[in-house]
């Protein structure tokens, strides 16, 4: 995460990663995220880890990667 001017976002590599795996987001999803690294305390490699695994199903989708992110939050 990056901060700019007090807000956050996403670190250039993530981005690239959203991009790459046809996730689209809104602007209250991508909040979402930043509130899973920024106050729930998950490591951008877990956020990486759940965009892989959102993007190789056959249609990805944000609902599907909260879906994994719970699942981390609760293995955590």
């Amino acid at each position: 995460i990056e901060i700019d001017n007090n807000r956050f976002s996403l670190s250039p590599s993530l981005a690239n990663n959203l991009k790459q795996s046809g996730i689209r987001l809104t602007e209250k999803q991508h909040q979402q995220l930043l509130d899973y690294v920024g106050l729930d305390g998950m490591t951008f490699e877990m956020l990486n880890r759940a965009i892989d695994l959102t993007s190789e199903t056959y249609q990805p989708s944000f609902k599907y990667l909260k879906a994994i992110l719970v699942y981390f939050l609760g293995a955590g």
